[in-house]
């Protein structure tokens, strides 16, 4: 599965609690199996801030845009 990102997206990856929880997302919703968009849920099992949180949620859906022709509906 090869994920097309923009180079704003991939500073963001420089923490690496953000990277895991963007990677899992994007890798759960292009599989199907998983379509977490609460932030309290997030929060809970990536420990993140509500503003971490909120930014791993922009970033999936920026990634989903940048990514439309191969991702699964």
């Amino acid at each position: 599965m090869a994920i097309q990102i923009t180079d704003e997206i991939e500073n963001h990856f420089k923490d690496k609690n953000i990277e895991f929880a963007v990677g899992s997302l994007v890798r759960g919703f292009y599989e199907k199996k998983v379509t977490m968009t609460n932030k309290d849920a997030l929060m809970s099992v990536f420990a993140l801030t509500s503003k971490q949180a909120n930014l791993c949620l922009n970033i999936v859906e920026e990634i989903k845009t940048l990514n439309k022709a191969n991702w699964r509906s």
